[in-house]
């Protein structure tokens, strides 16, 4: 009898010991909360930016900053459509019907 009660308490301890390890091991972060679209844009200095983005519309070439790009997407996630299309519309001279059609096709490419 004393032989059973000690792999039991053997087996117990073994799976206690794996189940701590596996679950802090398996934990899934919580992801972080959403910034708000302005101080998102704003975390990213002009000087940090890089190559113009090219986008194609009318078989012409569109270039978008880097920062203007963020900032859309931002407002894009935020829900805030009308707001993104009027910087899309002012980073690249389109009118405002073209850069919503661009506006809408964007967040299937580059969200």
């Amino acid at each position: 009898m004393p032989r059973e009660l000690t792999a039991l308490a053997v087996g117990v301890g073994v799976g206690l010991l794996l189940g701590l390890i596996l679950g802090r091991w398996l934990v899934v972060p919580k992801p972080a909360p959403l910034a708000e679209p302005e101080a998102a844009a704003a975390e990213i200095p002009e000087s940090a930016t890089t190559d113009p983005v090219g986008l194609v519309f009318d078989g012409r070439i569109v270039e978008l900053s880097p920062l203007a790009l963020r900032r859309i997407q931002d407002l894009l996630r935020a829900k805030q459509k009308a707001e993104a299309i009027q910087v899309f519309s002012e980073a690249t001279g389109l009118e405002p019907d073209k850069a919503g059609a661009v506006i809408d096709f964007l967040p299937k490419v580059a969200c």
